[in-house]
């Protein structure tokens, strides 16, 4: 509104989830009369269905790394690719029992109560802490991917290559999204969540989790919005 007194500050760190951002948040100085916003959902659900997993493209790099410095020869990728491609047939996975290997990723709705009770605890402290400080706090959760439409054809390559990485993750996201927001609510907190984007000419993803800079400025917008329709 023309005014030239506002200062904009992000605290945002690669790879942290909320529990990090809690503890960050209770250390930084805050000032009074701010507005806070939390911005999470994946590095939450990932840390803690798929611990210890790599992303796809942190998978891809250390194998490009490796290649490039000579520490794996195109021997060993090849052992790889033949032990990966074997392990997909349903007959090697019963007498091997892979899929054994997978089932500790799996979850059931208690884990999810839990885990949405456990982030909403942590968002009531933030609240609190904000209303002695008479500032306000926006907790927005990431997208759901499989909501998106019209996703270009190397973003669904993209797509297909995480799912066999780490699993069909957002199917199970979909699930603890909408289980937190109800949790969220039993404190009276708004957990807002961003469902889907609109179509785009440009490639919107770097992986299935990430995205490029075109994806981060509509998820902004999408931020900006709710905050505005508040205001």
């Amino acid at each position: 509104n023309g005014h030239d007194c506002f200062k904009f500050y992000n605290r945002g760190v690669s790879g942290y989830n909320s529990k990090q951002n809690f503890i960050k948040f209770f250390e930084i100085e805050k000032s009074k009369n701010s507005i806070n916003i939390f911005y999470d959902g994946i590095n939450d659900f990932i840390h803690n269905i798929y611990n210890g997993q790599s992303h796809l493209n942190q998978t891809q790099y250390e194998k490009s790394f490796n290649m490039l410095f000579g520490f794996t020869t195109y021997k060993d990728q090849l052992i790889k690719v033949i032990k990966t491609t074997l392990n997909r047939f349903k007959f090697i996975q019963l007498i091997t029992k892979t899929e054994e290997k997978y089932l500790n990723k799996k979850w059931n709705m208690n884990n999810v109560n839990s885990l949405c009770e456990k982030w909403s605890s942590r968002a009531n402290a933030i609240y609190n802490e904000n209303m002695i400080n008479n500032s306000n706090v926006y907790f927005i959760w990431q997208i759901t991917i499989n909501d998106l439409s019209g996703l270009k054809k190397i973003e669904n390559e993209i797509k297909n290559l995480t799912i066999n990485h780490i699993g069909d993750i957002f199917g199970s996201y979909e699930v603890f999204r909408d289980e937190c927001v109800k949790e969220f609510s039993k404190r009276d907190l708004k957990l807002h969540t961003i469902k889907k984007i609109p179509k785009q000419d440009k490639v919107l993803f770097f992986d299935y989790i990430h995205l490029n800079p075109p994806g981060n400025k509509i998820i902004a917008k999408n931020i900006f919005d709710i905050i505005k329709n508040d205001l």
